[in-house]
């Protein structure tokens, strides 16, 4: 306990989560749910921690909340506009960018949406580092999914927000593997989605593919929640 204790103590730092839907919109599956978990580790970790997404809600609507708190966690919701299929929201720009102003990480997640696009070009305006975790978009099964329009979009909005990105944040071992080979290892790193498990393990300082798992301390590996940001802090800051 005495090791995390003096990792969240390196870790007072602030992240600004963005993305398209988050909880309690918990019928767009595991995405809303997997933020939310790192969100309250890091939280509980120590960081200053806050989201900005939209209102979606499926076919319904979240109610609008500059101020909101979910489980702790405090959120902005920005009302969804037409057209409300890409999770347009045209306040959320001007909302990262305030928050931007403060932040030592801005971390999107996910891809193929307007609350990115417009989170992901407030920091390139304001040439402010972020993460991407693509959440599984950019494997061959999703890909193939709408393909058409996501080449599209890809052409048009995606291909500047991978580019863009300073690191690409991979949730399962097969995601980092596709990353890596398409983008580099040293533009990936594996996370899990397991933000809230508290068993600590040991081992070596990178995975069988090569590429990076990050840790701060030098007998143990910290949470999932630590190590990702302290992967974050030491190689985008």
């Amino acid at each position: 306990m005495r090791c995390s204790r003096r990792l969240s103590e390196q870790l007072n730092i602030r992240v600004v989560h963005v993305c398209a839907y988050f909880a309690p919109a918990f019928v767009y599956g595991g995405p809303p749910r997997s933020i939310l978990g790192l969100c309250a580790a890091q939280q509980h970790a120590g960081l200053d921690v806050r989201v900005v997404t939209t209102t979606a809600n499926g076919d319904d609507e979240l109610p609008e909340d500059a101020n909101a708190m979910y489980d702790g966690v405090r959120v902005q919701y920005c009302a969804r506009a037409w057209p409300r299929s890409v999770f347009r929201a045209p306040l959320l720009g001007a909302a990262v960018r305030t928050l931007m102003e403060s932040a030592d990480i801005v971390h999107l997640h996910g891809l193929w949406n307007a609350a990115i696009w417009a989170a992901a070009a407030e920091a390139r305006r304001a040439q402010r580092p972020y993460v991407l975790s693509p959440r599984g978009m950019l494997s061959p099964p999703a890909l193939a999914h709408d393909a058409w329009r996501k080449r599209a979009a890809y052409l048009a909005f995606d291909r500047a927000v991978i580019r863009g990105a300073a690191m690409l944040h991979a949730t399962s071992r097969r995601e980092l593997d596709e990353l890596a080979s398409r983008f580099g290892p040293s533009r990936t790193c594996y996370v899990s989605n397991a933000a809230g498990n508290s068993d600590w393990v040991r081992g070596p300082s990178s995975c069988s593919s090569g590429a990076f798992i990050p840790s701060n301390a030098s007998t143990c590996w910290p949470r999932p929640s630590h190590a990702f940001v302290s992967s974050i802090r030491s190689r985008v800051l």
